[in-house]
Parts: C-alpha cells; sequence; structure tokens
C-alpha cells in the first residue's frame, strides 16, 4: 500500500509540474501569437509601403524578395545573393583499438582516411529589394538551411569537377593523401519568404530580435504554427506517460532480482 500511495504521489508531482510548464510555454506563445494575428496583412507592394510610411506598426507579408547587388567567385557561373566557397582536404589519420583477447590484451593501430575543412570563403550581398524598395542586407536573417543549396557541376567552371565538388588535381576516381578539393553553397539572388516586421520611423525594424527573420512560408501557415498549442500538449503528454511508465516499473520490481 505505501508503495502504491509513494507512486501515485509521485506521478502526481510530475504530472502538475508538467501542465505547470505547458501552461507557461502556452502563456509566452499566445503573447506572441497575438501579436502575429493582429499584424496588418500587407498583401500587395502599395499596401505594405503605405503601411510603412504611416507607421502602422507590425506587418506580416509575403513576396519575392531580390537582390540589387548578387555577388559572384571567378571559379563559377551565375550570381548570387549568398556564396560559400568550403576547401577541404585529403588527410591521413591514425587511431588505435583494442585488438586483443581477454587474456591478451593488445592494442593494434589502423590508418584511414577523410577529407577534412581546412577554411572557407564567403561573399555576400549588401542591399535587398523588398517591395520596390532598397534594404540593407544585414537588417535580415536568411536560414541558410532552408534558402542554400550546393552547386553542381554545371555551374562551376572548372572542369576537373566531379558530382558537385571541384579538384585541384585530376586523378580519375583516385585520390592521394593531401589532395584538395572545393564546394561551394549558395543562396539564389531572388528568393520567396514571410517576414514579420515593424513599421517606425518611416521604415522597417524587426519585432523580436536585432534582425528581420525571412521564413520560406506564406501567412496562412505561419499563423496555423502560431496559434497552434500541438507541440506542447503532445509533449506534455509523452513526459506525463513515460514518467508513469518508469514509476510502475520501479515501483513493481522485484527487490531480490
Amino acid at each position: 500500500t505505501l508503495k502504491i500511495i509513494t507512486a501515485l504521489l509521485i506521478i502526481s508531482i510530475i504530472t502538475s509540474l508538467t501542465l505547470y510548464f505547458k501552461n507557461i510555454l502556452d502563456n509566452k506563445k499566445y503573447e506572441k501569437a497575438k501579436l502575429y494575428n493582429t499584424a496588418i496583412q500587407a498583401l500587395t507592394t502599395e499596401q505594405f509601403n503605405y503601411s510603412v510610411d504611416s507607421q502602422q506598426g507590425n506587418i506580416l507579408t509575403t513576396t519575392t524578395i531580390n537582390t540589387k547587388d548578387p555577388v559572384t567567385l571567378e571559379q563559377i557561373n551565375g550570381s548570387y545573393y549568398y556564396i560559400h566557397k568550403i576547401k577541404e582536404r585529403y588527410t591521413e589519420h591514425t587511431e588505435t583499438y583494442e585488438c586483443g583477447t581477454e587474456e591478451k590484451p593488445q592494442t593494434c593501430t589502423r590508418t584511414y582516411f577523410s577529407w577534412d575543412y581546412r577554411g572557407s570563403e564567403e561573399k555576400e550581398a549588401t542591399t535587398i529589394i523588398l517591395h520596390e524598395r532598397e534594404y540593407p542586407s544585414n537588417l535580415f536573417s536568411i536560414p541558410l538551411g532552408l534558402y542554400e543549396r550546393k552547386l553542381e557541376c554545371q555551374d562551376i567552371k572548372n572542369t576537373k569537377c566531379k558530382r558537385g565538388y571541384e579538384y585541384e588535381e585530376d586523378r580519375g576516381w583516385f585520390t592521394l593523401e593531401g589532395d584538395i578539393r572545393y564546394y561551394y553553397k549558395v543562396v539564389n539572388p531572388t528568393i520567396y519568404g514571410t517576414i514579420f516586421i515593424k513599421s517606425t520611423n518611416n521604415t522597417i525594424q524587426p519585432v523580436f530580435t536585432n534582425k528581420i527573420n525571412i521564413v520560406p512560408t506564406n501567412i496562412e501557415e505561419i499563423l496555423k504554427q502560431m496559434n497552434s498549442t500541438t507541440e506542447s500538449t503532445v509533449t506534455a503528454f509523452i513526459i506525463i506517460i513515460i514518467s508513469i511508465i518508469f514509476t510502475i516499473i520501479f515501483f513493481t520490481k522485484d527487490p531480490n532480482s
């Protein structure tokens, strides 16, 4: 009986704490969602620029963002908003491992090769065009994981290119220690996305952080995500179920096992 009471007490405490913190997170998300829900939805260039000029507060807009001064490198074709050139070197490594038996333990050595990072070069445009107006690019944050892509060989001028990697030496399908290769990641000069901004002093500013986030989706999807509490509910449910299972296992465990 004491075990049952203790188990129920532990489950009750964990459940209460989980729901308490869930409510805190839900309240914070609600306050943030309220800002999105009450923001002006500027669906046209004219509406967006008028809202900025008249300082109407928070604005949501989905649009195509262009680069005024795209950048390039002499090794590649085309111009882009952002370029990241990564250098790798085929390097020999040595590692030790246990290769003996329990009776005769022994340490052996083996060699392996890998392409290791050896530096990079980055270039980024300085000005973007949003709703026919120019803004400094450092005012915005572009999630590279969502917009960035790796260049293929047709976009690289060097003919010593295989599967998107530019090699300094053409050895066919063989690779030697010390060989160097490069690959390129870029963000296109024109991207589509949604931004959430605050209009003040006849210009735009971030609402939450020091940069304006560009999100590759539309207003409808953003509002749907902001108004959803499914994630926190599922997380709380999983925590409660796991705590119940572990508590039952612990208190039903045979002390002699």
